[in-house]
């Protein structure tokens, strides 16, 4: 028996799972002590070998990106369901605009440990990176 509503009677009040802010936070948890280098310092233990593959960063990003889709597929069905079509035009503004606030206030951040000398001084970088260029640049 299927125990999800419909895409018609989705509202945000009964779309929001509560499971999955467990989940996203265990998937960061794991890519933020991938990127710190925990999992390196302990790859040469017995234990930490037999369990790599399940808690790496890896696994981690696998986990967010299956909740994203999972959470961006209902909304577009959900928008299909209310007005017949999928804009997807719409769908991307709404986007961009939810995470400019957040990533506008990570740069600020980034330019002022740059200006103290907190991290390198790369001016190039954070421009590469705000034009989501940054992986194409040489090292």
């Amino acid at each position: 028996m299927n125990t999800y509503p419909s895409p018609e009677v989705l509202t945000p009040k009964s779309f929001y799972i509560k499971g999955f802010d467990g989940l996203r936070a265990l998937s960061i948890i794991m890519v933020m002590l991938t990127h710190l280098g925990v999992y390196d310092a302990l790859l040469h233990q017995n234990f930490t070998i037999r369990i790599w593959h399940t808690v790496s960063g890896d696994v981690g990003v696998n986990i967010f990106f299956v909740i994203s889709g999972f959470l961006i597929t209902t909304l577009l069905l959900r928008e299909k369901s209310q007005t017949g079509i999928i804009s997807y035009r719409n769908f991307i503004i709404r986007r961009f605009l939810r995470l400019l606030p957040p990533l506008v206030f990570l740069y600020l951040i980034i330019f002022i440990l740059m200006i103290t000398a907190q991290i390198d001084y790369r001016p190039y970088a954070l421009l590469a990176s705000v034009f989501y260029c940054y992986n194409f640049l040489p090292n």
